[in-house]
């Protein structure tokens, strides 16, 4: 897989997880309620652990260690991530 073959993957899974089945519900009241802001980042998360077994990894990356380790990089941040920005108030 080159590097633009990548890209694109990325780009793809970014846009299916954080978009597309984001429910309006979620994208409403994640910045109200940690329910639903949980329930957005373990969507995201999930289709992100589901392209890590379709990407084609080294052998020694095939395991549950590292899907593990990957889910927490994916997770972590992005929680991090929507908690701030959907509770910043654009004031006018």
């Amino acid at each position: 897989m080159t590097l633009t073959q990548l890209f694109i993957f990325m780009l793809l899974f970014h846009f299916l997880a954080d978009f597309v089945l984001q429910t309006s519900e979620q994208a409403q009241r994640k910045s109200e309620s940690f329910k639903f802001l949980l329930y957005h980042v373990l969507t995201y998360t999930s289709v992100w652990m589901i392209a890590f077994f379709v990407l084609p990894l080294k052998p020694e990356f095939n395991n549950m260690h590292y899907w593990f380790i990957f889910g927490l990089l994916i997770a972590a941040p992005h929680f991090v991530m929507d908690l701030l920005t959907s509770r910043i108030k654009i004031v006018k």
